[in-house]
């Protein structure tokens, strides 16, 4: 794979990013063989771990990335990642939000470049904003239930086995619940809804008056209620892009809690192509794997390359 070299930070050898389109595609392990470990989906074991040392066994040399203690950063990498460089994209949503003209927020983007995250703070915002909030997550394996996707908001009450007349009853009782105040739905992967649960989303906007934060995945056909959200309903669709190179460097360095060695910023937003999920993993990775080590001390507020013995 061009531009994969063994002395970078441990990525999938099952997975290449596109860097021209800043999406992940699979391919043969044969054509990744220059990759020697696996990306996994780790999880520190110790709250703070003692000092970051990045080794690359190939070039024959270690980084340590120190850290400044008493930052705002996770207590530990492997908590969730601050929220970095989206900033307009949560303007545009609260304005969307406190426009009663428009009935929500469609987010399409590909996969790992923050369409979950920025939904979830956006429905956070209008938490605190006093509005009453509800998540529906879309999966393949809920999809071939009607309303599967909302199985665990219908209340037992309003069970019914004729679908209109359950999407009428769940929305009357949604009114109830809502007691005059505002209502925003978070939905993930929209595009993933079985169609009697899309039909219900567009209906709760349409005859609710609810605020819709919907995201879809880049290339991915979605149900034509889905659809309709922005097409016809007056939703806001926001195509979300990759991150820059130096929001990655600035979301790497939030989240170990302060100054980290140039040569392993660059590692990671060379290899995530502006994926802060890939660019977490990557970090995770090289941590779990002793690659790279976290140095909290008063002392050493920078990074510092050094040989290995």
């Amino acid at each position: 794979v061009t531009g994969v070299q063994t002395c970078a930070l441990p990525i999938s050898p099952r997975r290449h990013i596109d860097r021209r389109r800043g999406v992940m595609n699979t391919v043969s392990a044969p054509s990744v063989r220059g990759v020697r470990r696996p990306l996994r989906h780790l999880r520190p074991r110790t709250t703070t771990p003692p000092a970051v040392t990045l080794r690359e066994r190939s070039c024959g040399r270690a980084y340590t990335a120190a850290v400044a203690p008493q930052t705002s950063a996770p207590a530990h990498p492997g908590d969730t990642w601050p929220l970095t460089g989206r900033d307009a994209e949560l303007r545009q949503i609260e304005a969307a939000r406190t426009d009663p003209g428009c009935a929500g927020v469609v987010i399409s983007g590909a996969p790992g470049v923050g369409r979950s995250r920025l939904a979830r703070e956006a429905c956070l915002a209008a938490e605190q904003a006093g509005d009453l909030v509800y998540w529906v997550q879309g999966t393949a394996s809920s999809a071939v239930i009607p309303l599967g996707a909302f199985a665990a908001l219908i209340p037992d009450d309003v069970r019914s086995d004729e679908p209109l007349e359950l999407i009428r009853r769940s929305t009357e009782r949604l009114r109830e619940r809502a007691a005059g105040r505002a209502v925003c739905l978070g939905v993930d992967d929209a595009d993933l809804l079985d169609p009697a649960s899309a039909t219900l989303v567009l209906h709760l906007v349409t005859a609710a008056s609810v605020f819709v934060v919907a995201t879809i995945r880049e290339g991915m056909a979605a149900p034509d209620a889905i659809d309709s959200l922005w097409r016809d309903a007056g939703a806001l669709r926001i195509e979300l892009a990759p991150l820059s190179d130096e929001t990655i460097e600035s979301l790497v360095q939030r989240a170990l809690g302060g100054a980290v060695e140039q040569s392993v910023l660059r590692r990671a937003a060379d290899s995530s192509a502006g994926s802060p999920l890939y660019a977490r993993e990557l970090v995770l990775g090289a941590i779990e794997e002793g690659r790279l080590t976290i140095d909290r001390s008063e002392e050493r507020r920078v990074g510092k390359e050094c040989r290995s013995r």
